[in-house]
């Protein structure tokens, strides 16, 4: 079957999140406390990675911190000026499957030459991976480790971390509603296979909204659409779609919306008026019947990888076998580019 291998992946990810949860809570208590003594908080990553970042950085913006996500290649390359804070009070949070990204890895050594007395953690799957050993800490998740090409198991452990820390800081313990999703789907799991299989069958047009955390998991689906299917896809914030996006929608596009968050009125409004001019609306919140938290939103990006695959799938695609893309990009020193004023 085509994809079979992705397909597999994407199916364990909910006994994967059971699996490492405990060990996960202890790894996001600790993350949590860094956090928490960090005066300044930057996540690098690439890819699917960086999307993790960008979601991390929601979540610990909304436990009431400050966070920047960058990708990797721009960190090393045009680095952000920061605040003037002495180097102990910085953090570093660096994401990536493999750990052999070059770009990320070479953005944990650009970071320990700018901030010597800095902290920098390593989210990977591999312990021995050239980034775990640049990383003064690793969070090591080896259960999420893949063979596919396209990131799916990895991505939905980076972001069950990521979800469990936003918990945290809030004053909340996010097991008890991941463990309650994870049953769910499981539960259901083939039934929501065939939803998802009908829902999106007769279009290869997609487009994306979210807001809030939504916004990173519209910009992690459209990546995937596109190196799984070459579908055309868009990924907007909820409210920006009216400002171009909008133009282009037609009955030829599916609209998947709302993502994340629970809508507020003026999204719903925003939603209801795309969903005139596509050709069918899927509800992906509303198909998985789960209550709003961070159960929901691993059970939402779960349903977007499915999705994701059975575009590529319709399109007799073997997303397991991609043209052009590795499991990990190696590239020259970026930090021989970088220009010597902003360093």
């Amino acid at each position: 079957m085509l994809g079979a291998i992705t397909e597999r992946e994407i199916r364990s990810q909910p006994h994967v999140w059971r699996s490492v949860l405990v060990r996960l809570a202890d790894d996001a208590d600790e993350l949590t406390g860094l956090l928490r003594g960090a005066g300044d908080v930057v996540l690098v990553g690439c890819g699917s990675s960086y999307y993790g970042a960008v979601a991390t950085a929601e979540l610990v913006r909304r436990g009431g911190l400050a966070a920047l996500p960058i990708a990797s290649s721009d960190y090393v390359q045009r680095p952000p000026a920061g605040r003037a804070l002495p180097d102990r009070d910085r953090l570093l949070v660096a994401f990536s499957r493999s750990g052999r990204t070059s770009e990320t890895c070479e953005a944990i050594d650009v970071f320990r030459q700018r901030h010597p007395a800095g902290t920098a953690i390593a989210v990977t799957c591999d312990s021995e991976s050239p980034m775990a050993e640049r990383a003064h800490q690793a969070i090591v998740i080896p259960e999420a480790q893949e063979e596919a090409i396209p990131q799916t198991r990895s991505v939905s452990a980076i972001w069950l971390l990521a979800l469990l820390v936003g918990a945290r800081l809030r004053g909340i313990d996010a097991r008890p509603d991941v463990t309650r999703a994870a049953d769910w789907i499981l539960q259901r799991e083939e039934t929501l296979w065939e939803q998802l299989a009908a829902a999106i069958d007769g279009f290869q047009r997609f487009m994306l909204l979210g807001g809030g955390i939504g916004f990173a998991l519209a910009h992690e689906a459209n990546l995937k659409v596109t190196e799984m299917a070459r579908a055309d896809s868009w990924a907007y914030l909820t409210l920006e779609f009216r400002h171009s996006a909008l133009e282009v929608i037609d009955e030829r596009a599916l609209l998947v919306a709302p993502l994340g968050d629970e809508p507020t009125t003026a999204e719903a409004e925003a939603i209801e008026e795309a969903a005139r001019f596509a050709g069918a609306r899927l509800d992906v919140p509303a198909l998985l019947e789960l209550p709003p938290g961070p159960g929901a939103v691993l059970g939402q990006l779960y349903a977007l990888h499915a999705v994701a695959l059975l575009i590529a799938r319709s399109a007799g695609r073997d997303c397991d076998v991609l043209d052009r893309l590795e499991r990990f990009v190696e590239t020259r020193s970026l930090a021989l580019e970088a220009p010597g004023a902003r360093a």
